[in-house]
């Protein structure tokens, strides 16, 4: 039992450390009823058994609001009063007029739990409106000694939407990867208009084929006929000559 409690306890400080920024020394938020179990205990003030609890340092804060609240409640509640003004005070901005101390508790992690406090209380009612923020971790007292509050679904779909959003490219990261491809696009068209075409051959220095089916040989080769048929006609008249002188 003792090894499945600290198991617990472990994982959910890892899950608060790691998605909500929570760290030692821990900051404990207490209450009068808190306070009042912790002392029904007897093992010890309360700062001891919190830091042995979380296994690390802790500050533990209460408020003038759950002070006013712990001395309404009667002489019995004496020790309770004594241990609470041992403890350091945290300026809930409720001095010119007190709230009920689960009013200013809670007050205290609406805004996301930016001083990451450690709620403990025994109000059974403000446990269940702390879970419900993204970032509210809830201890209370037992007769086996503190307990914590495991994660509520609510925040860890709050965890699972917030790792989802950051893996989405932002509005800038989009802008910039739209300017990245229509510069890619304006230099492949550059890179392309440079590149001159393959021309094709000279028209003026191909030869005509010649036309087999027919016998007219292609223009150009008509000078080359008559420069021949001079060139026989004058070797006819040199015979016909050397036939004359020799008769």
């Amino acid at each position: 039992m003792r090894r499945k409690k600290q198991k617990h306890t472990r994982r959910a400080l890892r899950f608060y450390r790691i998605n909500f920024g929570f760290h030692p020394p821990y900051k404990i938020l207490v209450d009068g009823n808190f306070i009042n179990a912790i002392v029904q205990l007897k093992r010890g003030d309360i700062e001891s058994q919190l830091r042995h609890f979380l296994g690390d340092a802790c500050r533990v804060y209460t408020t003038r609001c759950c002070i006013h609240e712990l001395k309404s409640m009667g002489a019995e509640l004496g020790e309770a009063r004594k241990a609470s003004k041992q403890l350091r005070i945290h300026q809930c901005g409720h001095d010119q007029e007190p709230v009920s101390a689960s009013e200013c508790l809670m007050s205290q992690v609406d805004q996301n739990n930016q001083e990451h406090f450690f709620i403990a209380t025994q109000d059974r009612n403000l446990q269940n409106k702390i879970t419900r923020q993204p970032a509210g971790a809830v201890l209370f007292a037992t007769v086996n000694g503190i307990q914590m509050e495991m994660p509520s679904e609510k925040q860890k779909s709050h965890v699972v939407q917030q790792v989802q959003k950051k893996m989405m490219p932002g509005d800038i990261e989009r802008q910039s990867n739209m300017m990245a491809s229509e510069n890619d696009q304006r230099s492949s068209s550059m890179r392309y208009r440079g590149v001159k075409k393959a021309k094709g051959p000279n028209p003026l220095s191909m030869k005509p084929k010649k036309d087999r089916h027919s016998g007219h040989q292609p223009l150009g080769n008509e000078n080359t006929d008559t420069a021949t048929k001079k060139k026989s006609s004058r070797v006819r008249k040199s015979r016909i000559r050397q036939e004359q002188t020799t008769d």
